[in-house]
Parts: C-alpha cells; sequence; structure tokens
C-alpha cells in the first residue's frame, strides 16, 4: 500500500496540455551531438589500429601543434573542460605518450608531447587522414564548406557565454 496520497500526484506540464512537447529532432543540442557521435564512432573505428580514440588523438594532435601548453590553456583550446580532460590524459600519460612539467605556481602545468607521443601521433596521423578522405566522400566540396563555416560561426557565437 502506498503512503503516497493520489491528490499529491501532478500530471506533467506537458500532460496537462500546458506546454508543448519538443520533438527532439528539433533539440540544436541533440542534433549536434548525434552528428558527432556519428562522426566519432567513424573516428574511433579508423584509429583502433593505432590503439586511440579520437578524443585521445585530437589531444596529439592538438599538441603536436601547440608545443608546450598548459593543462587549463589546452582545456581552453578543445573545449573541453578540465576535470574531462584530465581523465583523457590519464592513459596518454600511462602510455609515456606525453611530459607533463612543473609551471610557476602548484597549480599549473605544462604538457607537451614525449617522443613516443610524436611517434603515436604521426603513426595515427595515417589513419585520421584515411579517414578524412573516406569523409569527404560523403559531401560535396560546398557541403564541406558549408558545414565548417556554420561549425564556426557557432563557435565564435558561443564563445561569449561559456
Amino acid at each position: 500500500m502506498s503512503n503516497i496520497n493520489d491528490n499529491t500526484l501532478t500530471e506533467s506540464p506537458i500532460a496537462a496540455g500546458e506546454i508543448e512537447p519538443l520533438d527532439i529532432n528539433d533539440c540544436i543540442c541533440f542534433g549536434i551531438r548525434k552528428a558527432s557521435r556519428a562522426i566519432t564512432q567513424i573516428c574511433d573505428d579508423s584509429l583502433k589500429r593505432s590503439k586511440l580514440r579520437s578524443t585521445q588523438f585530437t589531444i596529439l594532435l592538438a599538441l603536436s601543434q601547440k608545443g608546450s601548453i598548459t593543462i587549463g590553456k589546452l582545456a581552453e583550446e578543445l573545449w573541453i573542460d578540465p576535470t574531462a580532460l584530465s581523465r583523457n590524459l590519464k592513459p596518454l600519460v600511462r602510455e609515456n605518450y606525453l611530459e607533463i612539467q612543473p609551471g610557476s605556481d602548484q597549480r599549473t602545468r605544462f604538457i607537451s608531447l614525449s617522443e613516443k607521443g610524436k611517434i603515436k601521433t604521426d603513426e595515427a596521423l595515417n589513419h585520421w587522414k584515411e579517414t578524412q578522405e573516406k569523409l569527404r566522400t560523403l559531401f560535396t566540396e560546398s557541403d564541406l564548406a558549408q558545414i565548417k563555416g556554420s561549425l564556426n560561426m557557432l563557435l565564435e557565437s558561443i564563445k561569449d557565454h561559456r
């Protein structure tokens, strides 16, 4: 027997007809995340041969381009929460792909690719290039330019609202 009085239960605003139900396909966040997961699955499948996930490869590639950078700045560059970045760094550090050096204070640490990390990045880069070519066949050059332009515009618009 329930102690909940049936009179205290209320209908949801959607069930009560107070607000229109949202079609999940109209949700901007859902659409972008769905497309991102689909692309990520393709990239992860390709990178399996180098025993990296796309999130790890992105970090290695960013470090190959940026050199030594603070973990905070890397998180900012990749638009990733610093805590999530730290979790993603752990296996890369464990495999000796990264070098971490102390900064000017106890809170700041600099991160860079080790020699082993540079080799791993070069190895994975070949798989990444193959995947990029595969993905390019799915779109026209015009479509790709529009997608990249829209993504850049989206990031620029959101930048001030972080």
